[in-house]
């Protein structure tokens, strides 16, 4: 399910309005953390839950309760607190109490302003006892929550660990992925598979590899997106062997204790690599964890970085992603998944998401002629992407001469898009078009990857990909 909101939080207003619950929003604002109704004085208050809150915590994916001394008085909080935990129960998702001038203990023996408020509700609801037992038994079960208990400490630094933890819950966010991906419901079941094969309490290593530009790290981010928040930590590292030629091992663990912990890591600059390593380790034992290496290029990293899998909590996760399948057997992972090229219809439906194919007049010779085109890709993404791009700079009726060109550049080897050369525009497709802009051709030259070859793959077929790029727009290649 979609969720609308990252937190729900439910409080009375008359006890933490101007203080707590202010606060708190504010640190939820700094941080970019979506949470519904600041200010519920304004909503039309009933028997039962005004429609608008209703919706709120149904689309709430995580949940605050904040007790205070008349908390229990208002039949709104009550009937709110109810329907938290029945979303809670229903759909696993988290419920984090916080104790602003009540001790927890009065909440959960329902003691003191608690013992008086549920004595009137039992006089007032005697005839409705299935509502007074469920509202009896909703603070005792989120009491048993491990939660923030704000009496007698600084609220402003508790308040600052509570934005923190909510960030924490809600992970690293992919928000840069693609509205519209394709190909990817049958690669991500496959993928779920193999990472949950295992029982609840072990730790799975499993390693996803492809040649470049086939979704690699797009399918790991879609996972990700999809169960980060069965963890209690999350870390992504992007490009691991970027971070190691820039930086050595020490670039990756810092980014790893940050993300893990949410502290800056400067005192490691000091430390000895095996101090980190042990850090790193430590820090995973008690933590439930998800973590993912992208891009390992070379097989001692994960051991370097401190990912073993030993000193993982029970339930934690780790995917490591390679362009090559000999480099996670020597990481030693337990299980491989190829990511598939895509199929033809999955092809030009990438192609239609682009640009290219907008225009709703496009007969079947032209989608014909598109598909021909297209099949010179083998269903790479990013060449069907490259490809799409250069379609698009030209008419329709020229998509025939770029057959022609793909045909007469036959060339058996995987295609390195990385490899780009700008060079003069060829004479038949000199001037302008579209818009009265000058085009300049780039071409994608092949290169040889023998550990693909091993592994049976003939590469993409004929792999001249030709683009058309505004050269103002693209002075740095």
């Amino acid at each position: 399910m979609k969720y609308s909101y990252d937190v729900f939080v439910s409080f009375r207003g008359a006890d933490t309005r101007c203080n707590v619950t202010n606060h708190l929003f504010a640190a939820f604002q700094r941080k970019g953390i979506f949470a519904p109704f600041k200010d519920n004085k304004n909503l039309k208050k009933g028997e039962s839950i005004a429609p608008e809150l209703h919706r709120a915590i149904e689309g709430s994916w995580n949940f605050i309760v904040i007790f205070s001394k008349n908390y229990a008085f208002s039949t709104w909080c009550l009937r709110e607190l109810d329907q938290i935990l029945n979303c809670a129960l229903k759909s696993g998702r988290r419920i984090l109490p916080i104790f602003y001038d009540v001790d927890p203990s009065e909440v959960r023996h329902q003691k003191g302003s608690y013992a008086e408020a549920f004595e009137k509700d039992e006089e007032r609801l005697k005839h409705d006892l299935e509502i007074m037992r469920r509202w009896r038994k909703a603070p005792t079960q989120v009491t048993d929550i491990t939660g923030w208990d704000l009496l007698h400490k600084y609220q402003s630094a508790e308040i600052e660990k509570i934005a923190q933890h909510i960030m924490n819950l809600l992970g690293h966010k992919f928000s840069s992925l693609p509205k519209d991906l394709v190909g990817m419901t049958s690669p991500l079941e496959e993928l779920e598979k193999l990472l949950f094969l295992d029982s609840a309490n072990d730790v799975p290593v499993v390693g996803i590899y492809g040649m470049r530009g086939i979704g690699k790290s797009t399918l790991a981010a879609v996972l990700y997106n999809k169960i980060f928040h069965e963890f209690e930590a999350c870390c992504v590292i992007e490009d691991v062997s970027k971070i190691y030629r820039a930086d050595g091992p020490i670039g990756a663990q810092k980014q790893i204790l940050h993300q893990i912990l949410k502290e800056e890591q400067e005192h490691l600059e000091v430390c000895k690599p095996y101090e980190v390593t042990t850090l790193i380790q430590s820090s995973m034992l008690h933590l439930k964890a998800l973590v993912i290496l992208d891009n390992v290029d070379q097989i001692e990293q994960p051991e370097k970085l401190g990912v073993n899998h030993e000193c993982f909590a029970a339930g934690s996760k780790i995917i490591i992603i390679s362009r090559y399948k000999h480099i996670l057997k020597g990481c030693g992972v337990d299980r491989v998944y190829e990511v598939p090229l895509l199929n033809q219809t999955d092809s030009l439906q990438l192609c239609f998401h682009q640009k290219t194919f907008k225009c709703a007049d496009i007969t079947s010779y032209y989608e014909q002629l598109a598909c021909d085109i297209l099949n010179y890709t083998n269903g790479l993404p990013l060449a069907i992407k490259q490809l799409g791009s250069y379609l698009f700079t030209i008419h329709i009726s020229e998509w025939r001469n770029a057959l022609v060109r793909l045909r007469e550049n036959p060339n058996e080897n995987i295609m390195d898009v990385s490899q780009l050369r700008v060079r003069p525009p060829m004479c038949q497709y000199k001037g302008r078009c579209h818009g009265q802009t000058n085009y300049t051709v780039v071409e994608v030259h092949p290169k040889r990857d023998n550990d693909y070859m091993e592994q049976g793959y003939h590469g993409v077929q004929p792999s001249l990909l030709v683009s058309y790029l505004n050269p103002f727009e693209h002075a740095d290649l």
